[in-house]
């Protein structure tokens, strides 16, 4: 990152500062009403179409929308669409103008699996779009590690037919010993490992795990992990607290204005 870009992050880290630095303020909350429009229960999730498959993913930010790197990673076009997870509002769909895959992530390994996808445009808020919560402050990764529970929400793209609209289902951590007997492996630092406690099933990349943080006197949705893999009741997460630093230089990079060398003449004397 060039020495300016470094300056405009730390200003917008200093700008977040907090008990909780957010990279969204406006996030994690259904709004009321807007001109007799209701909230959706989940405005921040996307639906993502590449050349290969169909994928989950979350809005982070006005023009970004984080998702599992192996969802797109030989695409040459994504699909967007925001604003449909009740069926009951218009959704509004954006191509993706860049995608930026995590510079750890390989195919193989499903370690740091996670991108960003950059919208044509920026998103007006609504009712039923709205970004989901990204703590920004990595020194709450401990708090976070000991967290138990979470909720996970999908589309049910993998199941024999598409939900009418996105479930949401609760799911808990399970230890590195318990993830073994499963994945004959142990999740890593950055990843969490966790189980459905009911039917659900772990086959939508890009699921978000999320849980429930107090900033401000309001409960705001927070994201926690996205979903790599997984067999029928258990999942394998990209932990995003591991990952904040690397989102954040991103996604406020995206506020640089790059101008061209001047091909104007000088000023006059």
């Amino acid at each position: 990152m060039s020495t300016a870009a470094w300056i405009i992050t730390f200003a917008l880290l200093i700008f977040h500062q907090g008990s909780a630095q957010l990279l969204d303020s406006d996030c994690g909350v259904t709004s009321a009403p807007i001109d007799g429009e209701s909230p959706s229960p989940s405005p921040w999730l996307a639906l993502i179409r590449s050349n290969n498959q169909t994928c989950s993913g979350v809005l982070i930010d006005q023009q970004y929308v984080i998702t599992a790197a192996s969802c797109i990673i030989n695409s040459t076009q994504t699909l967007v669409r925001l604003g449909d997870s009740d069926g009951s509002h218009r959704y509004e769909e954006y191509y993706a103008v860049a995608a930026i895959v995590h510079y750890l992530f390989h195919e193989s390994e499903y370690l740091s699996d996670l991108a960003l996808l950059k919208l044509q445009s920026k998103v007006t808020y609504k009712p039923h779009i709205r970004p989901i919560c990204v703590l920004l402050n990595s020194e709450k990764k401990a708090e976070v590690d000991e967290f138990k529970d979470f909720y996970i929400t999908h589309w049910g793209l993998n199941e024999f037919r598409f939900f009418p609209s996105p479930r949401t289902n609760t799911i808990s951590r399970l230890n590195g010993n318990q993830c073994l007997d499963v994945y004959n492996s142990a999740p890593e630092s950055s990843q969490i490992c966790a189980q459905f406690n009911s039917g659900a099933n772990c086959l939508e990349h890009g699921s978000p795990l999320s849980g429930m943080i107090n900033y401000k006197d309001t409960q705001r949705t927070t994201l926690y992990g996205i979903q790599s893999y997984g067999t029928t009741r258990t999942c394998m997460f990209t932990d995003i607290m591991s990952h904040v630093d690397w989102i954040a230089e991103h996604v406020f990079e995206a506020y640089i204005i790059k101008l061209e060398i001047p091909k104007m003449k000088t000023f006059p004397n």
